[in-house]
């Protein structure tokens, strides 16, 4: 349970909220990993995402 009382942060903070923060992740697959490897090609790669939290 919180008090809101009068000019406390609290209070501030529940009237004006922050702005949501989102953090956005990328991620890349190899799709040719084994070739790659073995130095026959360049990697080639799919991105996977984004996946937002």
């Amino acid at each position: 349970e919180i008090t809101l009382a009068e000019n406390s942060r609290v209070l501030d903070g529940w009237i004006n909220p922050p702005p949501p923060v989102y953090m956005q992740y990328f991620f890349f697959n190899v799709t040719n990993s084994e070739e790659f490897l073995a130095g026959r090609e360049k990697a080639k790669v799919t991105q996977i995402g984004p996946y937002t939290y």
